[in-house]
């Protein structure tokens, strides 16, 4: 260890290695169990406000955000009340108005962002109306 430190300045990686070495072994050191982080439990009076919230119109991303749970989470409480689930839907006037903007040079963001929904969402339906897509990145200087 003394002439490896001293012939190159590798001394502090030395130094970590041999800390390293002096470890137990994995095969033969105790287990080291982590526990698992546990989810949270939605209590009834949260799902009732999650279900009044959600038909007053927030989204369910929102929803799973403020209460720090999954969206599944959210959903999974909705479906168990009832609550039916709305998806925004963009009219054939929507889709024949984003085609002509899509057609004009629009991205799919920047013409999902004019109807407030996901670009993924817009794509879908400008494919559906039988929009051709272009090619990724051939409109981004304009």
């Amino acid at each position: 260890m003394e002439l490896l430190g001293k012939c190159c300045n590798q001394q502090k990686v030395f130094e970590k290695l041999s800390t390293v070495r002096d470890l137990p072994s994995r095969r033969g050191g105790p287990k080291v169990v982590v526990p698992a982080e546990r989810s949270k439990r939605l209590t009834s009076l949260e799902k009732a406000d999650i279900v009044a919230a959600y038909q007053a119109g927030c989204s369910s991303n929102d929803l799973a955000r403020e209460y720090k749970v999954s969206r599944n989470a959210v959903t999974a409480a909705l479906e168990r009340e009832g609550v039916s689930r709305r998806y925004k839907l963009l009219s054939d006037e929507d889709v024949k108005r984003a085609s002509t903007l899509y057609v004009q040079g629009g991205s799919t963001a920047s013409v999902a962002a004019e109807f407030g929904v996901n670009s993924t969402t817009m794509r879908t339906a400008l494919l559906r109306a039988g929009v051709e897509m272009r090619p990724v990145g051939t409109n981004q200087w304009k």
